[in-house]
């Protein structure tokens, strides 16, 4: 039996670079929460960053029991609206899918055009599910999760069969 799971510490290392080399970007901002995983990846992630001579633009973090955690979301959003696209830089979401879907939506409603890249959490169906009663997704299937980066480390080598036709 032989099974590969990547830690938080090879996922922060790995969104670090890819945005770095498959984006070819240099500015981000760090959404956090205070959680151990998310707020652990978003270290990794943040020290892989410098590594990489990457400017960290935006590094908030948010309690996931804040009983306002809508107005939180809302002043990032805001923060954001009056930064450039360029300046603020790819965002790099470190947070479980319920947050993560309450955060995207004000993002995409607010139309800004920043790439969005998350940890595996966005794959699960929370995340989803959390816009499929929303009139714009109604509207337009995909509006909110369109253009979301979701990326995990894959060893080809190890891969099935499924796996290497996708390659």
């Amino acid at each position: 039996y032989f099974r590969s799971i990547f830690t938080a510490k090879t996922t922060g290392q790995f969104l670090a670079n890819y945005i770095n080399k498959v984006f070819n970007q240099n500015n981000v901002t760090i959404i956090r929460e205070t959680a151990a995983y998310g707020s652990y990846l978003a270290q990794i992630f943040e020290e892989t960053a410098h590594k990489l001579e990457m400017t960290v633009k935006n590094n908030w973090t948010y309690d996931p029991k804040d009983k306002n955690l809508e107005d939180t979301f809302k002043s990032y959003v805001a923060q954001l609206k009056q930064q450039s696209k360029e300046e603020s830089g790819t965002l790099f979401l470190a947070m479980q899918a319920t947050e993560a879907a309450k955060l995207v939506r004000l993002i995409k409603d607010a139309n800004l055009p920043n790439l969005i890249i998350g940890e595996t959490s966005f794959s699960e169906q929370t995340f989803l599910h959390g816009f499929k009663d929303l009139p714009r997704e109604k509207a337009t299937p995909g509006f909110y999760t369109n253009d979301i980066y979701v990326a995990t480390p894959l060893l080809f080598d190890t891969a099935n069969e499924f796996a290497q036709k996708f390659k």
